[in-house]
């Protein structure tokens, strides 16, 4: 992932801080469902992201079953 999220949108989707410390260093990867919250709470702040900026791995199957 190219975006460091900030690590004060953690309580905002449910995470501890270093929970987004794992992320932003590809050591863990959100739910979809956590996907969902952090894309918006990134949304409130004016940055766009996608569910692949957070989950490259998904885009693959996500591309074969279209």
């Amino acid at each position: 992932m190219t975006i460091k999220l900030p690590l004060d949108i953690a309580p905002i989707v449910g995470y501890k801080s270093n929970m987004i410390c794992k992320i932003n260093s590809g050591k863990s990867r959100p739910s979809p469902k956590k996907c969902k919250l952090i894309i918006q709470a990134m949304a409130e702040r004016g940055i766009r992201i996608t569910l692949f900026d957070l989950r490259p791995d998904l885009k693959e199957v996500i591309l074969e079953s279209l």
